[in-house]
C-alpha cells in the first residue's frame, strides 16, 4: 500500500499497547483470589465519594442538590479544620504523645457520630414497589415488591427497560408515564407534562382547569421533605471536621517519629497500609 511511518494513516503496533495492559491486568487479578465472595463490611468504605448518591436515596433529594449539599459542608469544614488543628499543635507545642493523644480522641468521638447513617426517612411513595397502585403518599403501607403493571396500564404494552420516572400530582413517583396510564404529553418550558394519566389519583379541579394546569404528572422523581435531613447534615459536617482535623497531628506525629533520612520511606509505607485497610474506594468484590 505504501505506507510507511511517515503516513499519517500509519498506525504501527496498536496492538502492543492492549497486550501489555492486559498482561498487567492478569497478573493484579490474583491478589483478589485472595478477597471472599462478597465484602458487606467494605461498603461504608468511600463514603465522600459516594456521599451524595447515599443523600439522594436515603433522603430523596435529587443527584444535584446532594452533590451541593455535600460540597458546601466538606470544602469549608475539611479545610478550615485541618488548618485549625495544624495550628493547636503550633500553638500548644504538642509533643509526639500529646499529638498521639489528640488523635485518638478526635478518632473516638468520631466512631459516635458515624450512628448518624442510621437515619433514614423510609421508602418514598413509589407505584407498584412500595405502594399498590390507587393509594396516594399519605396512605402509605409497608408493601414492599415488584407489581408495575395494574389495571390501570394493562393495555398500554409498557416496557420495564424503558425507565423514565414520573412525579404524579398525587405525589407518587411511577416508573414512567406508560406505567402511570398516561395518554398525552406537552411541554411547558423545559418541563415535559403529562395528561390523562389513569393511574394517577388526583382529580382535577375547577381552579386547575381554569389556570390550564390540566397535567397529572411531570418528568423526574418526585421531592419529599424529611426532617431528619438537617439534622445528619450537622453530623456529617460534624464528622468531617473530625476527620480533617487527624490528618494534619497523624502526619506531623508520623514526621517526627521517623529519622530525616527515611521519611519519604516511610510516607510511602503509611499511605499503602492506610489504604490496604479499607480507604480503596472498593465498594462490592465479586469474583
Amino acid at each position: 500500500m505504501g505506507l510507511d511511518t511517515n503516513n499519517p494513516k500509519w498506525v504501527g503496533a496498536w496492538w502492543i499497547g492492549f497486550l501489555l495492559s492486559g498482561t498487567f491486568g492478569v497478573l493484579l487479578s490474583f491478589p483478589l483470589l485472595a478477597f471472599p465472595r462478597s465484602l458487606p463490611g467494605i461498603l461504608v468504605a468511600g463514603f465522600s465519594t459516594f456521599m451524595p448518591k447515599f443523600i439522594e436515596y436515603q433522603f430523596g433529594y435529587p443527584a444535584s442538590t446532594a452533590a451541593l449539599y455535600v460540597g458546601l459542608i466538606v470544602v469549608p469544614t475539611g479545610g478550615g479544620a485541618t488548618v485549625v488543628s495544624g495550628y493547636i499543635v503550633r500553638r500548644f507545642n504538642l509533643k509526639v504523645r500529646g499529638i498521639l493523644k489528640l488523635c485518638t480522641g478526635m478518632s473516638a468521638v468520631l466512631c459516635l457520630f458515624v450512628l448518624a447513617f442510621l437515619m433514614e426517612c423510609g421508602n418514598s411513595p413509589f407505584a407498584g414497589i412500595t405502594l399498590p397502585y390507587g393509594q396516594t403518599a399519605a396512605q402509605t403501607t409497608a408493601f414492599i415488591g415488584k407489581r408495575l403493571e395494574s389495571g390501570c396500564n394493562v393495555d398500554c404494552a409498557c416496557a420495564e427497560q424503558d425507565y423514565f420516572p414520573m412525579c404524579g400530582r398525587d405525589n407518587v413517583m411511577y416508573f414512567s408515564p406508560c406505567y402511570a396510564g398516561c395518554t398525552e404529553v406537552f411541554q411547558d418550558g423545559n418541563t415535559k407534562l403529562y395528561g390523562n394519566c389513569s393511574c394517577v389519583s388526583y382529580t382535577l379541579t375547577e381552579e386547575d382547569i381554569t389556570s390550564s394546569r390540566t397535567h397529572m404528572g411531570e418528568f423526574g422523581k418526585c421531592h419529599y421533605s424529611c426532617s431528619w435531613f438537617k439534622y445528619f447534615m450537622v453530623l456529617f459536617g460534624i464528622m468531617i471536621v473530625l476527620i480533617f482535623g487527624v490528618s494534619m497531628p497523624s502526619l506531623t506525629a508520623t514526621l517526627r517519629c521517623i529519622p530525616d533520612h527515611q521519611r519519604s520511606f516511610g510516607l510511602g509505607i503509611q499511605w499503602i497500609v492506610a489504604r490496604c485497610l479499607g480507604r480503596y474506594r472498593i465498594v462490592n468484590v465479586h469474583i
